[in-house]
């Protein structure tokens, strides 16, 4: 994958429209993120806000932290970033926990009839109270 700036560079040139031309960069770079061969790595924070937020939004005072949160909010900022945090979460989430199993012993009931619980008997008739 060539870098993050040429490829927003190159819709937005293409479209000649920052915000449409972003749109695409991003649709671009999800799919790529979708490769197994992806490596997160490979990819900033930095560079993702760099290519989204401040190209979108050029003139957010990022000192002032309402017109930056609403520049990240409607920018294609958040996206990128869940897709890239998900590409790194998922496959330790996936991969397996080699001995937890064997802590966990299963073993079945002999008597299944019935079941007794401390502390739980049956309440033979609810008194019922009327008002006033």
């Amino acid at each position: 994958m060539s870098n993050l700036r040429e490829i927003m560079e190159h819709h937005v040139n293409d479209t000649q429209d920052v915000k449409e031309g972003v749109k695409r960069g991003t649709s671009e770079v999800l799919e790529f993120m979708r490769d197994p061969k992806f490596k997160p790595e490979s990819m900033s924070i930095r560079d993702i806000f760099e290519q989204t937020t401040l190209r979108e939004h050029p003139d957010v005072d990022v000192n002032q932290n309402t017109q930056l949160a609403e520049a990240i909010a409607t920018s294609a900022f958040p996206k990128l970033t869940g897709a890239l945090i998900h590409s790194m979460m998922i496959p330790y989430y996936e991969q397996e926990m080699f001995g937890v199993e064997q802590l966990v012993t299963e073993s079945t009931t002999t008597r299944a009839d019935f079941e007794t619980l401390a502390g739980l008997t049956a309440i033979p008739q609810i008194e019922r109270v009327y008002q006033g």
